[in-house]
C-alpha cells in the first residue's frame, strides 16, 4: 500500500457550489507557479499584486473550475491565501512575513 507524503484539502469557493481539492503542485506546475510569483517584484500597486495572485491560483486550480466561471468571482483573499499556501507553499499570512513587509515599508506593526 502506498503512503501519501502530503494531505489534500477540499474548499468551497465563493459561489458556494464549486468545491476544489487542494494539494501540492507537481514539479511542472510548480515551475510555472514560481515564474508567476516572481512577477510580484514588478508589481507597483495592489491591483497588479492581486493579478499575480489570481494568475498563480489559476495554475493551482484551473482544471477544477467549471467552464464559464471567472476566477476573480470565485475567490476572496482568505481563499487565495489558502490556495497559495497548500499548493505552492507560499505563506502570505505568516506573522514574520507581515512584520518583515512592514519593516521594509518603514511601518510599525501593532
Amino acid at each position: 500500500m502506498a503512503t501519501a507524503v502530503f494531505t489534500t484539502e477540499e474548499i468551497l469557493l465563493n459561489d458556494e457550489e464549486t468545491v476544489v481539492r487542494l494539494k501540492p503542485l507537481s514539479i511542472k506546475r510548480l515551475r510555472a507557479f514560481m515564474k508567476v510569483i516572481d512577477k510580484m517584484k514588478d508589481a507597483t500597486d495592489e491591483d497588479q499584486g492581486m493579478e499575480v495572485f489570481l494568475e498563480a491560483c489559476d495554475i493551482c486550480i484551473k482544471d477544477q473550475i467549471p467552464e464559464g466561471k471567472e476566477l476573480d468571482d470565485l475567490l476572496d483573499l482568505p481563499t487565495i491565501t489558502r490556495i497559495l499556501d497548500i499548493c505552492g507553499g507560499i505563506k502570505l499570512d505568516d506573522p514574520n512575513l507581515v512584520l518583515a513587509a512592514a519593516a521594509l515599508n518603514g511601518q510599525t506593526s501593532t
